[in-house]
């Protein structure tokens, strides 16, 4: 498609979950529209589930923008969202027999900023097996402008990655990354945004009892940036277990010329002075100590040598910021490298391989802009398949070596801290693996602990229960720091006074008790050991 017939994108949403077609769906925005004025022609790019609810979809809808009757010229462009009032559906908009009086909206929204996660693709239930995440860059990022082909309709994400990964959930992230702009928020700002809005996205996946659906992420410039240091925060001690589990299931990363080591901030100096996010464009310049200490603690957060990283970048310049003759900023001044090589395969210790990098010949906005039977595309796609094979298996692996106690996973008390109390797990892994038995199974086969019967259901003891045990915690606690031969004495005299008990026990009358729940405490010694503790209450 030509320069001249250039479409602009909007997202709607809050359409009626009962419109299950692009056709369908055709004849109720007809309808919207021309309830509200808008006479002109449109495209719906795709229409899928919405994330804010089930009762719900969005579909993403172009307009020509040299059309008169555009919503670009129509809506008041001060606004983030506008609001159109639903017409009467008729028959045609609507699948025969549905029922709408639960799931109709008042009005249906419609924004061009596309900010936060917007479904691109999503696969039926059965077939969806994986989730791909894109995050745009920095200046004029757009969460779906920003991979379109430069001077054409193409987006590379819709019109090649959807049919070349039919099994993946396509989402994409918009944030606030304009250089002109009053918001003062800093990249701290921006990731805790990120990882909230992720979790909500992830929240159903991240319930299963099984390991959660793989996830991929591509990253271009400002939002790689983002995304790694949202992997140093949810690695955080004492942050939410599904925090860790995101973290877990992330099966690859294709970061496209991300400033690891800094970019050229020269161009943008002049754009940000005296400005509120000044701060955050100063401490991307390079070897700044933020980029330093991010490297350095992202791979302490991300320390899986099965999830591949793949690091693209530039091979040509970029046009720099100037002001035109009616003081407007415009890039079109000098041409200068904004990441280079070295900053943008600035990765983990050990990928250091030519398989670990790839060039494109193009610039820095341009990176994440494919057309149609593009060569760079090819190689890219080749990489994401090579992660996307092998993510299923590599995440169930890992999860079955951390879901239920992982070591470097939780935030476990210490013996130092806890000197007379018995070292257990925190309330999070408790609510989380809560009636689970086939993970606590998995427990039992680590430990060999026999003693657990493989068909009753268990449950870890929260931090707050009453701690009603007959093993005590000083005991515990001695028994640790106690030396070899006074722990076995210990031991033998404990096993003697158990069976003498249980003797006892047999031979009272003891009324039939309705079953109670079993709790299994996971205990860690201060040499990083394990143990398992059940306690059984009759």
């Amino acid at each position: 498609m030509s320069g001249s017939s250039i479409r602009w994108a909007y997202r709607v949403q809050s359409i009626p979950n009962s419109i299950q077609s692009t056709l369908a769906a055709k004849s109720f925005l007809r309808q919207l529209f021309s309830a509200n004025q808008i006479s002109t022609g449109f495209v719906i790019r795709t229409l899928s589930p919405s994330l804010s609810t089930a009762r719900h979809k969005t579909a993403i809808v172009t307009f020509d923008v040299a059309d008169p009757a555009s919503p670009i010229k129509l809506f008041n462009r001060a606004s983030a969202t506008w609001k159109l009032l639903l017409p009467q559906l008729g028959e045609d908009a609507v699948q025969q027999g549905s029922e709408l009086e639960d799931e109709t909206p008042a009005s249906v929204s419609i924004d061009d900023k596309f900010l936060g996660f917007t479904i691109l693709s999503a696969p039926k239930p059965e077939h969806h097996k994986q989730d791909i995440v894109v995050m745009h860059g920095l200046g004029n990022g757009h969460a779906y402008g920003s991979f379109k082909e430069r001077g054409s309709e193409h987006m590379w994400l819709l019109d090649n990655l959807k049919k070349d990964c039919p099994s993946a959930r396509i989402l994409t992230y918009g944030y606030d990354s304009k250089l002109e702009s009053n918001s003062f928020q800093t990249l701290e700002d921006l990731t805790i945004a990120f990882v909230k809005s992720l979790q909500v996205v992830r929240e159903q996946d991240l319930s299963a009892a099984l390991a959660p659906k793989p996830i991929t992420f591509l990253a271009h410039s400002l939002g790689g940036l983002i995304l790694k240091q949202a992997m140093i925060h949810m690695n955080r001690p004492g942050a939410p277990l599904s925090y860790h589990d995101t973290r877990l299931a992330t099966s690859g990363i294709i970061f496209f010329a991300v400033p690891h080591q800094g970019l050229d901030t020269s161009f943008v100096r002049a754009i940000v002075h005296n400005q509120a996010n000044e701060d955050l464009i100063h401490g991307l310049r390079p070897n700044s100590p933020l980029l330093l200490d991010m490297r350095r603690d992202f791979n302490d957060a991300f320390p899986f040598r099965d999830s591949t990283i793949v690091y693209v970048y530039e091979t040509k310049r970029s046009p720099t910021a100037q002001k035109n003759a009616s003081g407007r900023w415009e890039m079109n001044g000098p041409e200068v490298v904004l990441v280079d090589k070295d900053s943008a395969t600035a990765g983990r210790h050990w990928e250091n391989e030519p398989h670990h990098i790839l060039s494109v010949n193009t610039n820095h906005s341009d990176i994440v802009k494919f057309g149609d039977n593009d060569e760079d595309y090819v190689r890219v796609r080749s990489q994401l398949r090579r992660i996307l094979s092998e993510s299923e298996g590599i995440i169930r692996n890992r999860f079955r070596r951390n879901m239920v106690n992982p070591l470097q996973n939780l935030n476990w008390h210490s013996t130092s801290d806890l000197a007379d109390s018995t070292i257990y797990v925190n309330d999070a892994a408790s609510s989380h693996i809560q009636g689970q038995t086939s993970s606590l199974e998995s427990v039992v086969d680590r430990f060999d602990n026999k003693a657990v019967s493989r068909d009753q259901d268990y449950i870890l003891e929260p931090e707050s229960a009453p701690r009603r045990t007959w093993f005590p915690r000083s005991l515990w606690h001695w028994s640790t720091q106690s030396s070899t031969n006074t722990r076995v004495s210990l031991a033998i005299s404990i096993v003697i006074v158990i069976c003498i008990v249980t003797a006892m026990t047999l031979t009272i009358s003891i009324p039939a008790a309705s079953p109670k729940p079993r709790y299994i405490d996971i205990l860690q010694s201060s040499e990083e050991t394990w143990a398992l503790q059940l306690i059984a209450f009759t």
